[in-house]
C-alpha cells in the first residue's frame, strides 16, 4: 500500500501577497434615513487574481466570489454594524482577512405644525 502526501511551499516577497489595504479604507453614511451607506476598500493581490468574501448578514456568512480583475470591494448596505472577511483562496482560512465596519444614517426627520398660531402664517418645527 503506498501512501503519497505533496506539499508546495511558495516564497512571496514581502508587500507582494494578498492583503487588504486599510490605507484605502472609506466609510460613507447614509445621506437619509433608510437609505444605503457604503464601505470600500482596495485589496492587494496578484495580477489576474480573485478574491472571496463573505459579510455578515448576507448570503449566510457564505464566501462569494469577487469579480476577476477588480482589486476593490464595495459594499452597499443599511445602517449597521459589519464584519467582511476577505480570502485569496476560498478553502484557505489561513489567507483570510477580516475588517470591522459601521454604517450610519441620520435620525428620523419629523415636522408638525402648530395650530395655534395666527391664521396669516403657518409654524413648523423640525425635530431630529
Amino acid at each position: 500500500m503506498w501512501f503519497y502526501s505533496y506539499s508546495y511551499c511558495k516564497k512571496i516577497e514581502d508587500g507582494k501577497g494578498f492583503a487588504v489595504d486599510t490605507s484605502t479604507e472609506q466609510i460613507t453614511s447614509a445621506k437619509c434615513n433608510g437609505e444605503l451607506g457604503q464601505y470600500k476598500v482596495k485589496l492587494k493581490k496578484y495580477a489576474q487574481w480573485q478574491y472571496y468574501y463573505a459579510v455578515s448578514g448576507y448570503n449566510n456568512f457564505n464566501f462569494n466570489a469577487s469579480t476577476p480583475n477588480n482589486d476593490t470591494f464595495v459594499w452597499n448596505g443599511y445602517a449597521g454594524n459589519y464584519t467582511v472577511k476577505f480570502r485569496g483562496d476560498l478553502n484557505n482560512p489561513n489567507c483570510e482577512f477580516t475588517r470591522t465596519f459601521t454604517i450610519t444614517q441620520p435620525a428620523v426627520l419629523t415636522l408638525s405644525l402648530d395650530a395655534s398660531k395666527s391664521d396669516t402664517y403657518l409654524a413648523w418645527v423640525i425635530q431630529l
